[in-house]
């Protein structure tokens, strides 16, 4: 279950459907043929309904020697948000427990993060999980969105050794082509393939219908449907001994179908008819169907079990579909009444709603032309859809609502929105046009009021995720509190599901900074005050984003007091997003201030939270711990922190872990491990890039040239370091050089007084790295600063001290190493910390590793 929102696949979506033909005859051919795709990254079975694809392919798994994951696809799974949170939850099911520890909870963040960066993350926990796992994805072809074909090919590249995926439907993904089946990547198996040969024709007509056919007979049912199985059951259903038929598959079909229906008992017929009106079905959606009690509609799918009415088997639950061919031709049927299949259909929807299952419960309104409950349950359903990043699936229910009645303004300006995030400008506008015509036919007053406004905010929705910021400063001076809608499901939303830091998501521009992005955010943290959203979960992230800004760009107090007033409100202490961020940003306010021993408590303390228990928040508050580690001086106390996190690992960087493994580099930058920390940063830089993570360019840049200089390569470190400033300087970053202590400001210093002089037209760039040189004397002594010479030189005792707190000991553990008690060991302490000019542990250790003392300082 994601525990953040509650929401849960059907089992039956990600469970291998049982019953059906699998046990009446084997097929050893194919099986062989699949066997041989074993190595494959892809095997495709391709062909029309009814030619037994899930049957093989459950025949296959039930000996295929490594672990198979199934997903059932619908029409409702074409949506890249659920799509890939399906894919998640079917893996985790066949996987052994918490081996997607991180990548379920990421599915969570979709769409708010990145489908490329959930896929880095599943790619690396599959290879540490072994690889050895095949996902089955049955009914491919109901997947049509380029924005999860595309991520597919791009997962299916860099999936492990001994992973694989086997996609089922009426047409083959688009994905490799022929270079991977020249390159033995890809396997597809066609209808032609997969049809029955006369052999398994007969082995499986004599199965299921014994003493039925002759010999002859079956090598007529064989050439007529020309190996097609649903046409073989249907044959036998019919009793046809003799068809004469030479017509092609559709003639054959609708003829098979016809002949089997019409041999039915009339009661029969009745419930087939009904309870095909809904996409899939149980026996108490049955029921409610057919209207009857559940003991009868039980009996009835008995009935339509034992004379093998295409009902499939959709996974566990006692769920159950109809085969497509058959449920589209009953749905044609004429003997049910357009009023009693309109009666039937709000008995579903009524049912699904009891059961909480709102969409299919709408999608079953709206096809009974129930356009009034529809829309009702629509707006009830709305913002929990947003919450789960549904908003496609929420799109599609709004524009079947559309084809019944005239949307209201606000479900129009609720489709706008939509339209507007999801990169479609133009449909927004049209949208929004809608409900403009709705508002303008409205006279003045509240209501007209309140629409105006909402067009408002969809307007400047429009113009930010447009990029067209100038704009949006223009449209909120004009519109003022007017551009605040006032539904809350647009502000109550988590936007924040994975990051461990606001400002790298997408509310916080990926590290943009700027006096426009200032103004901009507080001005809409203003009007949410005023406009009485301040506790909104929105008004908390904008202000969280601020102070995180306000932090890089040196301004300390300003950030004290933006994040003193997110951490007093209760929600941002429930919220992992805005609670692991804040917690960061705190400790970093006090490593600022020399007080590391506080900064590591409240991180500590962070990672005791309920709402940072999940393996996202734990990581980015561990790498966190990491960093300040380094910064005292204690890289063996980092590593210990990132080896929990299992860096540095095999797999190949993902972008899920930027920030840990920004943090890696750090660390083998401590070691003088350099080549390295390169290539890390070469990969790095390459996701950032695609993720269009700012700050993280800057940081690569920055962390690069100090390898560099490391390896005595001057000239490719101040080019490293030139490209860090110019992506500084233009977001005003301070914070960023600042926390890499003596090393960045020695190279800055070589920057500035370069043989070469400042190339022409950048004095801006020389007062700015002068502020940058500027800000490190404010930096805390001991902690940012190279220390200088001590006075009085320290003892061997206070040396062998020195180490052992290096060492990460504990006062007990230093006592019974040298034979002393406890309080002399503090006794010695205070007289070292004096000595070397600190007030702790964690302190005296920095100044020491500035000062050589250390072995391998």
């Amino acid at each position: 279950m994601d525990v953040q929102t509650g929401w849960r696949p059907p089992l039956a979506k990600i469970t291998k459907p049982q019953g059906g033909l699998a046990g009446l005859t084997a097929r050893p051919r194919l099986i062989r043929m699949l066997e041989q795709g074993a190595s494959c990254r892809l095997v495709t079975v391709c062909a029309p309904a009814g030619y037994g694809k899930t049957t093989l392919l459950r025949q296959w798994a039930e000996q295929a020697g490594r672990p198979v994951a199934w997903l059932s696809l619908d029409e409702a799974d074409d949506d890249a948000p659920r799509f890939w949170r399906l894919v998640a939850f079917a893996l985790a099911q066949a996987l052994p427990p918490n081996s997607l520890r991180r990548s379920l909870p990421l599915s969570s963040a979709l769409p708010s993060l990145s489908v490329s960066a959930f896929l880095d993350a599943l790619i690396g926990e599959l290879a540490e999980a072994g690889g050895r796992i095949v996902l089955v994805l049955d009914d491919i072809h109901l997947i049509r969105d380029a924005g999860i074909l595309e991520p597919l090919g791009y997962w299916l590249r860099y999936l492990p050794p001994g992973a694989a995926v086997v996609a089922a439907g009426r047409s083959a993904p688009r994905v490799g082509g022929s270079r991977w089946a020249a390159e033995g990547k890809r396997l597809d198996l066609s209808a032609a393939e997969i049809a029955f040969t006369e052999d398994e024709a007969g082995a499986y007509l004599d199965a299921a219908f014994p003493g039925t056919f002759t010999p002859a007979q079956q090598l007529r049912l064989h050439q007529a449907t020309e190996g097609w199985a649903a046409g073989l059951q249907l044959s036998g259903l019919s009793g046809a001994a003799s068809l004469g038929l030479e017509a092609g598959g559709e003639e054959l079909a609708a003829f098979l179908m016809e002949e089997a229906y019409g041999r039915l008992p009339d009661e029969l017929k009745q419930f087939l008819l009904r309870s095909a009106l809904p996409e899939r079905i149980d026996s108490e959606l049955a029921a409610a169907a057919a209207g009857c009690g559940r003991e009868e509609a039980e009996a009835l799918l008995g009935r339509v079990r034992r004379d093998s009415l295409f009902l499939l088997p959709a996974g566990a639950d006692g769920w159950h579909r109809y085969h497509a061919l058959f449920r589209g031709f009953l749905l044609r049927r004429p003997e049910l009444s357009d009023f009693s299949r309109r009666d039937a259909l709000q008995r579903c929807a009524l049912e699904l709603d009891r059961r909480g299952l709102a969409a299919e419960a709408i999608g079953c309104a709206l096809s009974a032309g129930d356009g009034k409950w529809s829309s009702d349950k629509l707006d009830a359903f709305a913002a929990q859809a947003l919450r789960q990043g549904e908003g496609r699936s929420l799109l599609g229910l709004l524009e079947r609502l559309a084809e019944l009645r005239e949307l209201t303004a606000e479900q129009q300006l609720l489709q706008a929105y939509l339209l507007a995030v999801g990169g479609s400008f133009e449909a927004a506008g049209a949208a929004m046009a809608g409900a403009r015509r709705i508002a303008e036919r409205l006279e003045p007053g509240q209501e007209r009021s309140r629409l105006s406004s909402g067009l408002l905010f969809v307007e400047s929705n429009r113009i930010f995720f447009g990029g067209r910021f100038e704009l949006w400063q223009q449209l909120a001076d004009r519109a003022g509190r007017e551009l605040l809608p006032a539904e809350g499901m647009y502000f109550n939303v988590d936007f924040n599901r994975s990051e461990p830091q606001v400002r790298r998501a997408d509310i916080g521009m990926k590290g943009v900074l700027s006096p426009d992005t200032e103004a901009i955010g507080r001005q809409f943290a203003g009007m949410l005050d005023e406009g009485g959203w301040g506790g909104s979960l929105v008004s908390l992230y904008v202000r969280l984003a601020l102070a995180e800004g306000y932090f890089e760009w040196n301004r300390l107090e300003e950030c004290r007091t933006l994040l003193a007033g997110v951490q007093q409100d209760r929600s941002a202490r429930l919220t992992a997003g805005l609670a692991v961020p804040a917690a960061i940003l705190q400790a970093q306010l006090d490593a600022a201030d020399g007080k590391l021993d506080a900064a590591l408590n409240e991180l500590l303390a962070a990672e005791r939270l309920e709402a940072a228990l999940e393996p996202q928040w734990q990581a980015g508050l561990i790498a966190a711990r990491a960093r300040l580690l380094l910064q005292a001086g204690q890289p063996a106390a980092a590593g210990k922190a990132l080896a929990s996190l299992g860096l540095p690992g095999k797999e190949p960087p993902a972008y899920h872990r930027e920030f840990e493994l920004m943090t890696l580099v750090r660390l083998l930058l401590s070691q003088r491990r350099l080549e390295r920390a390169l290539r890390l940063l070469d990969a790095l830089e390459r996701l950032q890039r695609r993720e269009g993570l700012v700050s993280g360019l800057a940081e690569t840049a920055a962390l690069r040239a100090l390898a560099e200089q490391g390896r005595g390569r001057q000239t490719e470190a101040l080019r490293a370091i030139g490209q860090a400033l110019a992506i500084g300087e233009a977001n005003g970053y301070v914070r960023l050089f600042v926390a890499e202590g003596a090393p960045m400001r020695k190279l800055l210093a070589a920057f500035r007084a370069r043989a070469d002089g400042p190339p022409s037209g950048s004095e801006p760039r020389s007062a700015y790295v002068e502020r940058l040189l500027g800000a490190f004397d404010y930096a805390p002594p001991r902690v940012l600063e190279a220390a200088a010479p001590l006075a009085e030189p320290l003892t061997e005792q206070e040396l062998i001290l020195l180490r052992h707190l290096a060492d990460g000991a504990a006062n007990r553990e230093i006592a019974d190493s040298l034979g002393l008690t406890p309080g002399t060991v503090r006794v010695y302490l205070s007289r070292l910390y004096a000595k070397l000019g600190v007030a702790s542990r964690l302190q005296a250790v920095h100044a020491a590793q500035e000062l050589r003392l250390l072995r391998g300082s």
